[in-house]
């Protein structure tokens, strides 16, 4: 049964048997069995040139496919390392860029206390009104601290921990900072505002009635309410709306600071607050001076005013 079952088989080996022998028969013969054997056996060359080809060449194919995968997949390990390699190199310019600017800022700040520290993480949403840095009670920080970057205004110190603080940014609406109009003069008070936040803009609140505001106008810190020293930048003025009378009503404001690229920061843990010069407050007047609240956290009619 089983030769039955393997007999194309059998057929087959013995035609190649036959058809290898006929063929050394016409090649080492001359005369009329080789003129003979090769009469057979050339067609029967052709039939097994026509399958064994074929086969050949599927099998170079497939080894040569097997080689080129193995070729692209180092290939595809060498381009992830230098890609990984051109990631930590740009990182380390733009990590070493920034400690410079800080550097310099720092040194800009010679008549303040100030504290290098470092963002170890952010609010989960994308307020960003809260960061968290690795400095702490155990470093000289104290809660209102202000917090800076090379860029300007991030915040204050909101919470304390011995290696840690958690600081409450200009983005979130319990915030406010006293800000004067670099063009003007002018005085006024920056806030955060639940639904500008979430383009991680401000608002500028309790201007004078004869502020005349344009977009592209720079602020910076005022000084008047101690927490913040004077002449930080703080944003620019992206627009102007008015009131029914055609006075200020209120600004929307831009923040120099972008707060999904904080890294590194500086704590101001003490400055001279007698430095601040007359000309930051000179121009406001008495009267808007009086109206504007303490900067920190608003209360809630604060907060019901300056939004309306």
């Amino acid at each position: 049964m089983s030769f039955f079952k393997n007999k194309p088989l059998v057929i087959t080996a013995a035609v190649i048997v036959v058809a290898v022998i006929l063929a050394m028969v016409s090649h080492f013969s001359d005369g009329m069995p080789g003129r003979v054997a090769g009469f057979v056996v050339t067609p029967v060359e052709k039939v097994l040139a026509k399958v064994v080809s074929p086969v050949a060449r599927w099998k170079n194919n497939l080894f040569s496919a097997g080689k080129l995968r193995e070729e692209n997949e180092k290939l595809k390990e060498e381009i992830i390392a230098l890609q990984s390699e051109n990631r930590s190199v740009k990182e380390y310019v733009e990590e070493n860029a920034r400690l410079k600017e800080l550097l310099g800022l720092k040194e800009e700040m010679a008549e303040k206390e100030v504290l290098a520290a470092t963002v170890i993480s952010a609010d989960s949403d994308d307020f960003s009104k809260t960061i968290t840095i690795n400095r702490g009670s155990g470093d000289g920080i104290e809660l209102e601290d202000a917090v800076i970057s090379n860029l300007g205004v991030i915040g204050r110190v909101s919470e304390l921990g011995g290696d840690w603080a958690r600081v409450t940014t200009i983005l979130a609406p319990e915030h406010s900072i006293g800000v004067r109009v670099t063009r003007t003069g002018d005085l006024a008070v920056l806030q955060g505002d639940i639904s500008l936040a979430k383009d991680k803009l401000c608002r500028l609140d309790y201007i004078s009635g004869s502020a005349e505001l344009i977009v592209g106008d720079i602020l910076e810190t005022s000084g008047v309410g101690g927490i913040y020293p004077p002449g930080v930048s703080v944003g620019r003025i992206s627009q102007v709306r008015m009131d029914n009378s055609g006075a200020v009503d209120y600004a929307v404001v831009e923040p120099t600071v972008d707060f999904s690229q904080l890294f590194e920061v500086l704590v101001i843990t003490d400055w001279k607050r007698e430095s601040i010069s007359p000309e930051y407050i000179d121009g406001a007047g008495d009267e808007i001076q009086d109206e504007m609240p303490v900067e920190g956290e608003l209360s809630q009619s604060d907060i019901e005013n300056a939004i309306g």
